[in-house]
């Protein structure tokens, strides 16, 4: 069993948030910009939020007719089903940056892959643990 580590970029996205302190300047930039707009002055060209997800893949290869994952990159709210090709399955999903851990859960049991990292949660239950990196 493992878990792909597949971190794209598209064309266009551009590296991730800064803190809210920098959101709040722009957004207090932004409405000068109305009034700016509103007076018939120019604006400036607006820049596009920056990303603040990588898509990464998660894969099962250690058999089972149903796969899901599920973690603190989505508030461990939703399984996630993953695919199945052949004897192998995987998903894409969009996780946020940071450390994240997670379970898949086979056939109804929540499991964690033994091959990847390890890392226990505040309870003392072992996890597989993610550290998503931004996209530079």
């Amino acid at each position: 069993m493992s878990l792909s580590l597949v971190q794209t970029q598209s064309e266009g996205e551009s590296a991730p948030a800064a803190s809210s302190e920098s959101a709040e300047a722009g957004a207090a930039t932004g409405a000068a910009t109305e009034a700016e707009e509103a007076a018939g002055e120019p604006a400036a060209p607006s820049e596009e939020p920056a990303s603040t997800t990588v898509p990464m893949e998660f894969k099962w290869e250690e058999g089972g007719d149903n796969v899901l994952v599920s973690g603190s990159f989505n508030s461990w709210q939703e399984k996630i089903a993953l695919s199945k090709e052949g004897e192998v399955f995987t998903k894409m999903i969009d996780v946020p940056v940071g450390e994240h851990l997670y379970k898949f859960i086979v056939d109804d049991k929540w499991v964690i892959n033994k091959n990847l990292p390890i890392k226990c949660d505040d309870d003392g239950l072992e996890n597989n643990v993610l550290l998503v990196q931004p996209v530079s």
